[in-house]
């Protein structure tokens, strides 16, 4: 039972991941007001799931540079 257990949450926290990081690429394609959501979400530990906190912490450089490094 245990096992199964393990599992199931391996298999959520791999989707969120996922999610996450196609969330970052959008907001980075959407452009610099858009990151700087992200640069908002990214310090909200009380608002987002901690995959989506490590992505977006990601963001916290200049805007410009963000926006440019989209495509990583």
């Amino acid at each position: 039972m245990f096992y199964l257990i393990s599992s199931w949450e391996c298999r959520i926290s791999q989707r969120r991941l996922q999610r996450a990081r196609e969330l970052r690429q959008i907001l980075c394609h959407l452009g610099p007001s858009f990151v700087k959501v992200g640069q908002s979400l990214s310090v909200g530990l009380d608002i987002c799931p901690q995959e989506y906190l490590d992505e977006f912490s990601g963001l916290q450089v200049k805007v410009s540079h963000a926006v440019h490094s989209c495509n990583l």
